[in-house]
């Protein structure tokens, strides 16, 4: 089983071995689940970071909540999303 870790560092170091990272950019890179160690905020302004540099096109969130979105426009103000419904955790807490 799999965990969160949505730390900037991580985040930075996307798409080492893909084929769209050897073409040079990613074309959507999309944040699935957010760490809830981590404020979506700081995640999302690596990415930013990457984009600025051309290393990806799109920045993307899946399964988040309604304040997800509302703080991430702040950060990042387009991008494809996906929200969550009823989605489990490992702890038991639901989104």
């Amino acid at each position: 089983m799999w965990g969160h870790n949505a730390t900037p560092r991580i985040a930075s170091g996307a798409g080492g071995e893909s084929e769209a990272a050897a073409r040079g950019r990613i074309d959507l890179y999309q944040l699935h689940i957010p760490d809830p160690m981590v404020p979506i905020e700081d995640s999302l302004k690596t990415l930013v970071e990457m984009q600025s540099q051309g290393k990806i096109r799109h920045i993307g969130l899946s399964n988040v909540t309604k304040e997800h979105i509302e703080r991430a426009r702040k950060v990042c103000p387009m991008f494809p999303c996906r929200t969550a419904t009823a989605l489990p955790t490992a702890n038991g807490i639901t989104w």
